[in-house]
């Protein structure tokens, strides 16, 4: 499955600083549900490539043989991130072989109201 390319009506991923995140993507081939039954998924999104600090999106198999899944992170971990934007992907193993089916970049919105 090669890189797609997320878009969000021309957006970038929107992640609001201090708030639960939560994706549901459906993954299809060809027209039809990619079983993700046995595939371990993995999304990380960083401030720029080259950095060494990176944000792990939790990644559930909701309904995995109609390729469904959701990424999500906590408002503890969206909390933490210091940056405006970055980039992100995911990456898909599957009988041994790595592909990335997503990847784009991400927009960080500061959240004001803080405890």
């Amino acid at each position: 499955m090669p890189a797609g390319i997320l878009n969000l009506t021309g957006r970038a991923l929107r992640i609001e600083q201090g708030a639960d995140y939560a994706l549901p993507l459906t993954f299809t081939q060809d027209g039809v549900a990619y079983d993700l039954t046995g595939v371990t998924i993995a999304a990380q999104m960083r401030e720029t490539v080259e950095s060494t600090d990176a944000v792990s999106f939790t990644i559930t198999a909701a309904a995995p043989t109609t390729g469904v899944a959701i990424m999500s992170l906590t408002a503890a971990t969206t909390t933490a991130i210091t940056y405006t934007s970055g980039v992100w992907d995911m990456e898909f193993t599957d009988a041994g072989i790595v592909t990335r089916p997503l990847e784009g970049i991400t927009e960080v919105k500061k959240n004001v109201t803080r405890p």
